[in-house]
């Protein structure tokens, strides 16, 4: 008996940790529009320049969800990619008519760059803390990179969207494009798979419990 329930927690905890992995669905995204598509200056430069370049983009979600990754796609351009990025300033912004109030600002600075183009990388990053999204808001994302210019790195355009986003540049100015990225996240009103996972595991027991004093 000691055995079976030995065997029966570990499969549940491997299951349980298999969940938290997988956990967070993609709750949305724009689609990176391939390789040569156009990079949007969004950076700061510790060198000189400071903080010179900055591109946003909106979205908006049907339901209360606590975003918890982001996903994204850039690219170097002006000259070849030296150091690459030191750390990625992630942002989340309120709307009026555009990026207006700051709501939400991590500093992330592993983001598993992964070259899928020419000059094109891929990124992901677990947020800081969790950023919560209402339902039917209007939010903007702004993602920005800490480097030594040159080289320029730009947030890579989407193949989705609405068709607006803003940059930073000097002024700010209206681009009509989209961005490239995808968020991942729990909705607000649903179970976390783990903690079913764990009540699951509770119920089991007392049921191995009751069948076990049973038989005495």
């Amino acid at each position: 008996m000691k055995t079976w329930i030995t065997a029966l927690c570990t499969a549940l905890s491997l299951a349980s940790g298999a969940a938290l992995a997988s956990a967070n669905p993609v709750v949305y995204q724009q689609a990176w529009k391939g390789t040569g598509a156009t990079a949007y200056g969004s950076q700061f430069d510790p060198g000189g320049n400071g903080d010179f370049a900055k591109t946003y983009d909106d979205f908006t979600l049907a339901a209360d969800t606590n975003i918890t990754d982001v996903h994204w796609t850039g690219a170097y351009f002006l000259t070849e990619r030296t150091t690459g990025v030191s750390s990625f300033l992630i942002q989340f912004w309120s709307d009026d008519g555009g990026p207006s109030a700051l709501l939400y600002s991590s500093t992330i600075t592993n983001a598993n760059e992964t070259l899928i183009g020419r000059a094109e990388y891929a990124y992901d990053a677990d947020l800081s803390s969790v950023f919560v999204a209402k339902a039917g808001v209007n939010y903007w994302l702004s993602i920005q990179a800490t480097l030594l210019f040159p080289p320029e790195w730009g947030w890579s355009e989407g193949a989705d969207g609405n068709g607006l986003a803003f940059q930073d540049f000097g002024t700010r100015s209206r681009l009509p494009v989209d961005m490239a990225f995808s968020l991942t996240g729990q909705r607000a009103d649903l179970p976390e798979p783990a903690s079913l996972l764990l009540v699951g595991l509770a119920l089991t027991g007392v049921g191995i419990g009751r069948r076990a004093r049973a038989r005495r």
